[in-house]
């Protein structure tokens, strides 16, 4: 057929020049028709529910069962096509966990946060799992449908997505036993048992260091254990902080009662009977270098030590053993025989004993100065004082007269001076050489041995009136002071200094 132009206000067309009528009001699109004949003059489109044979003669543009209708997802209302919200009306198919969005003509399915899907089929997703979650390092995660909970680990506090450390120790919650130090860690605490216990922290027993041998105290201290730890004393006799003691300078008296005293110049309240029994017993002697003292027991020397334990004999056949004393610079030990008249020396455990002095008559108390390598040695009887070098040469008289029976005497030789006892009321000192003898000490009764004490300058002596040992100033005679008791007729006497 001819082309076809378009429709004339006759309702006619003309092709190739044949007039073919066309009728435009039938309602009805017939084929050669340009467009959509709904009933009158003009080609339009048709109206809902008018005649049609194919969508595009709609005016809705869906033609169904020869009418025109609205498509999918319109509904008529009135002569339009109103959009059916599908979400509203429940025609969506969306699954329970997605959002329905509607949109012209339909709806949309989107699952919701936290699940995976098409929208009508949704999944939970396990965030947890996936490390999708926003949960703090210190806090659990826990999958829920469509997202997730976050608990603070225990030690921990928040809401789950951010979490703080709890400081146990600083609130009280923590469990660790009085004895024990709390530390706090990252969600937790520690419990560490103090010093002197020992457990886990949160239970803790007391160590007696005293007994598993983990103190410290010096080997002349007494350990005594405490609650969480120990202390330490000096024993008797010793001073100091208990883990270091040394020896506490100490007075030695002997009596002519047959026994050995000591105290020491602090921390002891009362002299100790130290030896009992002695026979013939006059002369004591003391050496601090090597901790020992030396006594005799009739016509024997023993050597015992400082407390008097572990005596045993060094010298025997003396005649009457009346005077000791101890060179610690040569290592000798020099005593007097008072019926021999004479000195005598040997090694400190008594070897190759010699004699030193002869003709000394009724020679008693002795003291070595061996800055100088002097010996000097007091007469009983002759009541002379003597000195003589070490090996017995340059034997002098240096005060013919000392005014009374001779005991004691000791040399000061830092000081340049000599002490001696007559068995009287006074104490005399002299120049080294005997010269200034003069009373240092007056009205004692009846003073007998004597002991210095260099580093605190005082003299000791006996008092045989008085059973007392008393002391003074060494270089005036002031302050007199009674030491101790003596326990009997003390007779010679030595000092123990510090080692």
């Amino acid at each position: 057929a001819a082309a076809l132009t378009a429709c004339g206000s006759n309702n006619e067309q003309q092709a190739n020049n044949d007039l073919v009528v066309i009728t435009c009001d039938d309602g009805v699109k017939n084929g050669a028709e340009t467009d959509v004949d709904c009933g009158g003059d003009t080609c339009a489109a048709c109206a809902l529910t008018q005649a049609c044979v194919a969508s595009t003669d709609c005016a809705s543009d869906t033609c169904t069962d020869s009418a025109c209708a609205c498509p999918d997802g319109y509904a008529a209302d009135g002569e339009s096509c109103a959009d059916i919200d599908e979400c509203q009306t429940g025609a969506a198919t969306c699954a329970a966990e997605a959002t329905c969005t509607n949109t012209p003509g339909g709806y949309t399915c989107a699952c919701g946060a936290g699940y995976t899907g098409d929208g009508t089929t949704c999944a939970d997703v396990d965030e947890c799992a996936d490390a999708t979650d926003t949960c703090d390092d210190a806090a659990a995660c826990t999958n829920t449908p469509g997202g997730f909970t976050c608990a603070c680990d225990a030690g921990y506090i928040g809401d789950g997505m951010t979490c703080a450390d709890v400081d146990e120790c600083d609130t009280g919650e923590a469990t660790c036993t009085a004895e024990a130090t709390c530390t706090n860690t990252p969600g937790g605490y520690t419990c560490a048992c103090g010093d002197g216990y020992e457990g886990d922290g949160m239970t803790c027993a007391d160590v007696d260091e005293c007994d598993t041998g983990a103190a410290t105290c010096a080997d002349d201290a007494t350990c005594t254990n405490t609650d969480g730890g120990y202390t330490c004393a000096c024993n008797g006799g010793f001073e100091g902080d208990g883990f270091t003691c040394t020896l506490t300078p100490s007075v030695y008296w002997i009596t002519t009662g047959g026994s050995v005293w000591k105290r020491a110049i602090r921390g002891e309240s009362a002299a100790t009977e130290l030896v009992t029994g002695l026979s013939g017993a006059f002369a004591i002697a003391a050496d601090p270098v090597h901790g020992t003292i030396y006594y005799n027991q009739g016509g024997e020397l023993v050597r015992a030590d400082r407390d008097g334990a572990n005596p045993s004999v060094v010298v025997t056949g003396i005649g009457s053993p009346s005077g000791i004393t101890v060179d610690t610079v040569n290592s000798r030990l020099y005593w007097s025989d008072f019926s021999a008249n004479g000195v005598y020396s040997a090694a400190l455990d008594g070897a190759g004993p010699m004699s030193v002095l002869t003709g000394v008559d009724s020679a008693t108390g002795l003291s070595v100065d061996a800055t100088h390598g002097k010996l000097y040695v007091i007469q009983y009887n002759n009541t002379v004082l003597q000195s003589a070098s070490l090996d017995g040469t340059g034997q002098a008289t240096i005060i013919p007269n000392i005014g009374g029976q001779g005991v004691g005497v000791a040399v000061d030789a830092a000081g340049g001076k000599v002490y001696y006892s007559t068995r009287g009321a006074n104490i005399y000192s002299a120049d080294l050489d005997g010269s200034n003898a003069a009373a240092l000490i007056t009205g004692q009764g009846a003073a007998q041995g004597i002991a210095l004490d260099l580093a605190n300058r005082r003299i000791y002596w006996s008092n045989a009136a008085t059973s007392e040992i008393r002391s003074a100033r060494m270089d005036d005679g002031g302050d007199v002071q009674t030491f101790s008791e003596s326990g009997g007729n003390g007779w010679m006497m030595a000092f123990m200094s510090a080692p």
